[in-house]
C-alpha cells in the first residue's frame, strides 16, 4: 500500500450543514454508554468492555434500536479475544445489568443470541447495586436534589448532565480539586 492521499473523492458524501444534531437539555452526544464503560474500567472487566463495544456497534442494523444479535463469532472477531474470553465478557455484562440475552430461533433453524442494551447503560440511576459499587459520589445536584455521581457531572464546571444544574460538591471532593489543581 502506498502512503500517496486520495485523490479520488467522488464517493465521499458532502453533509448539509444546515441540518442541526439535537442535544437534550444536560445530553451528552455519544452512542457509547460511558456510565456503563466507567463502571467496567473500574471494576477491570477488559473482556465485558470490548464485548460492550462490539455490540454497540451493531445497534440500529436491527429494526429494535436496542436489540443485536451478532453470533459469538462476529463478536471475536470484532473484538479479537477468543471465544471464552467473549462468553466471560458476556457474562459480566449480564451480572453487571447492562444487557439481557435471550435464545431466539431464526425462520425454525438454529438458535441464536439476542443481546438487548439496558437502560443502565446510560444512566447511573438505574444501575443495580453491583454498578453502584463501581461508582464515586460527587455531590448533590441543587436543582433536582439527586446524588451525583462522578460521569455524572462536569469536568470544568461542577454541572449536572441529568438537568443542567449546579453541583454542591462533597468536601472530599473540593480538597481533591485544590490538591490536584497544584
Amino acid at each position: 500500500m502506498s502512503n500517496e492521499p486520495i485523490k479520488d473523492v467522488s464517493c465521499l458524501e458532502e453533509v448539509p450543514l444546515e441540518v442541526p444534531i439535537e442535544i437534550l437539555t444536560g445530553g451528552l452526544y455519544t452512542p457509547w454508554p460511558v456510565p456503563a464503560h466507567q463502571v467496567l474500567v473500574a471494576a477491570k472487566e477488559r473482556f465485558a468492555i470490548d464485548v460492550l463495544c462490539c455490540l454497540i456497534s451493531h445497534i440500529g442494523l436491527g429494526k429494535n434500536t436496542n436489540c443485536v444479535w451478532p453470533s459469538i463469532t462476529t463478536i471475536c472477531k470484532y473484538t479479537g479475544r477468543t471465544r471464552k474470553s467473549v462468553i466471560e465478557g458476556t457474562r459480566a455484562l449480564k451480572e453487571f445489568g447492562f444487557v439481557r440475552v435471550y435464545l431466539a430461533s431464526t425462520n425454525g433453524k438454529r438458535k441464536q443470541n439476542k443481546y438487548y442494551i439496558q437502560p443502565s447503560c446510560y444512566h447511573f440511576e438505574k444501575m443495580n447495586q453491583k454498578c453502584l459499587e463501581y461508582t464515586k459520589v460527587v455531590g448533590q445536584c441543587r436543582r433536582c436534589n439527586k446524588i451525583v455521581r462522578e460521569a455524572e457531572v462536569g469536568v470544568s464546571a461542577p454541572v449536572h448532565y441529568g438537568c443542567g444544574g449546579q453541583v454542591k460538591l462533597l468536601e472530599r471532593v473540593k480538597k481533591y480539586a485544590k490538591y490536584k489543581d497544584k
